[in-house]
């Protein structure tokens, strides 16, 4: 049964969870068996409202309705907004004693009535009355059970009923997250996995315990400026699957994203925001991006035994053939109808076909056609020959001068176009248990699809390898990417070998700090990472972590002789005098023509011996 007094929509919102002035106003003083003890009750509740929750929308529950709550009802609906819930259905189980002997796992455990109440309403304050005047602690608790309270750590909540029951109530596990308005060092359990520059740590294994030592790293920085500041410690661990987090069978994550579903950590530093995420566990406000980029080696020189025919498209290649056989086709039918009417001479087809090509190659005929029709078909056909001829030598001079080089890689559709010409790509296998293969399987792109299903696992070290001898793109995270380039495959003179894609692809909203369902601390540590924020210092801490790590990455290279050797091409801009290397297809180009001629008189002299 559903009792409205008041204008309003049942609502919530999200704050910090208090027991709002039960002990300041001494309520359980005034909740003595005697007359008038109802009005008593419904006076001293409404103070508590008046002087704590002015302006918030008020739920006012009973399991049972009591000999207070019309007085409850008439009294608290003069001083706001009131919903009031009375007989819930039995049923119900219920849930006592802490996190640890039964854990209620996010909305799937609160009926939808409740979360109708909780989640249809805009107000900004909000306060849950439970009036067990009337009935016991175990019902009370069944109530309790059923309003998905845990999930509600901003609401203020107020007991009206016997004082050592109170005391009971308050410790019921829907309350668990109503108790933490301060920090009191509490020690937060984190779930974490190194993604460098994000998060970086070091484990240690020992015979009783497996421990996590935070490494300089973005996450290291900001949360050991908040531990100080919000007085609490923490103890850092790997999920049980080292994974990220995909949904698993029956609604269940897995990896951190399932530690934090079933509530085993408080929250994880990095974690990407993705819509099925954001069902089953709560973020902060996302402060860093991550975007997606492709790494292959730079562009090399291209053979040069092809600068003969690299000036000129293979379409303009195949038109210029094309042309030279119909305009030798014509001249030679021009030349037979001019020999039918006249009688005098003509070129042969073989002849014809040859004409063009002399005229193209520079080598005109000794005799030309005497027909005026085909001598006009001539006079265009060197203008055609003066056109080509110019761009062809301009361009060639060009190409043998200056070295042309391969295309570089810079989105997906370019990688899925090379992969039809052999080219490969990998990503290491812990990002394919994340965000990263939720971006590939939910993404439209037909050419981020292609590319999903051609991607192979490989680990970082041997993916760079391959990109390095060419024919592979390695793909990864920017900021790891750029790390990993700067650190180990650039020279002291600032020279690396591997191109980073100028197309970077966003992993959809963002990384933030994910907490688990109903985390009273979450608003006050997002709103902490708002302050990181506004000042800078996000953008201040990556940097400064990734020039760090370099710096020291590069000090220790050198001082064990291991720095990267890496081949360094420089381009002169004097003059450039051609050698063997840029003539090289003139030869290769006599030479075939020599092994096609001697093929061709071996061929007759075949012919006509039989």
């Amino acid at each position: 049964m559903l009792v409205l007094a008041g204008v309003t929509p049942l609502v919530i919102l999200c704050s910090v969870v208090t027991r709002a002035g039960a002990a300041g106003l001494n309520v359980g003083e005034v909740m003595h068996p005697g007359g008038g003890w109802e009005e008593h009750v419904a006076h001293a509740a409404s103070q508590v409202v008046q002087v704590y929750l002015a302006e918030c929308h008020l739920v006012l529950a009973a399991p049972s309705p009591s000999h207070a709550l019309p007085h409850l009802i008439r009294r608290l609906s003069e001083v706001g907004e009131l919903a009031v819930f009375l007989q819930p259905c039995g049923g119900a189980k219920v849930f006592h004693g802490t996190t640890k002997n039964k854990v209620v796992l996010g909305n799937d455990g609160v009926p939808y009535f409740w979360r109708e109440v909780w989640g249809s309403s805009k107000a900004t304050c909000r306060a849950f009355l439970l009036d067990y005047t009337a009935c016991g602690t175990d019902t009370a608790a069944r109530l309790l059970s059923w309003s998905g309270l845990w999930l509600q750590p901003d609401t203020r909540v107020i007991m009206l009923g016997g004082r050592e029951d109170a005391d009971e109530l308050f410790r019921h596990a829907a309350l668990r997250n109503n108790q933490h308005k301060d920090f009191l060092g509490h020690r937060m359990n984190i779930v974490l996995m190194p993604y460098f520059p994000y998060i970086s740590y070091r484990v240690e294994h020992n015979a009783s315990a497996t421990t996590v030592h935070l490494e300089d790293s973005l996450n290291t920085r900001m949360v050991n400026s908040l531990a100080p500041y919000m007085n609490f410690t923490y103890e850092g661990r790997e999920p049980a699957d080292r994974q990220w987090g995909v949904p698993g069978s029956g609604g269940n994550w897995t990896g951190i994203v399932g530690t934090l579903q079933h509530e085993l950590a408080d929250f994880s530093m990095d974690l990407t925001r993705t819509p099925g995420r954001s069902e089953v566990v709560e973020y902060s406000r996302i402060y860093i991006d991550e975007s997606i980029v492709i790494l292959s080696s730079k562009p090399k020189p291209l053979p040069e035994y092809l600068s003969l025919i690299r000036p000129l498209e293979g379409e303009v290649w195949g038109a210029i053939v094309v042309c030279v056989m119909v305009w030798g086709t014509v001249l030679w039918v021009m030349e037979r109808l001019f020999h039918w009417i006249t009688g005098r001479r003509y070129l042969s087809f073989s002849s014809s076909i040859f004409y063009g090509w002399g005229l193209l190659l520079q080598d005109h005929p000794f005799k030309p056609p005497s027909n005026p029709t085909s001598q006009i078909l001539v006079v265009f056909w060197l203008l055609v020959y003066l056109i080509l001829s110019t761009a062809y030598s301009s361009s060639l001079i060009s190409h043998l001068v200056v070295k042309g080089k391969s295309s570089v890689i810079n989105n997906m559709e370019q990688l899925a176009e090379r992969g039809k010409e052999g080219w490969e790509w990998g990503t290491p296998a812990s990002r394919l248990t994340g965000s990263h293969k939720t971006f590939y399987v939910t993404s439209p792109t037909p050419a981020i699809i292609e590319v999903h299903n051609g991607i192979k696992i490989t680990e970082t070290e041997e993916a760079m390898a391959l990109v390095l001898k060419g024919g592979f793109s390695y793909i990864d995270s920017y900021y790891f990417s750029q790390t990993l380039v700067s650190t180990f495959y650039t020279d002291e003179s600032g020279y690396t070998p591997v191109h980073i894609s100028t197309t970077q692809y966003p992993v959809f909203f963002g990384n933030a700090w994910g907490f688990r369902p109903g985390a009273p601390f979450r608003q006050r540590i997002s709103g902490a990472i708002q302050q990181f924020l506004d000042s800078g210092l996000i953008t201040f801490w990556m940097n400064d972590v990734v020039r760090s790590h370099v710096r020291e990455e590069r000090r220790a290279s050198k001082e064990k002789g291991t720095q990267p050797k890496l081949t360094f091409e420089e381009t002169s801009d004097g003059q450039v005098a051609l050698g063997l290397s840029h003539l090289q297809g003139c030869f290769y180009a006599l030479f075939l023509g020599q092994a096609a001629a001697s093929l061709s008189f071996l061929c007759e002299r075949f012919s006509r011996s039989r």
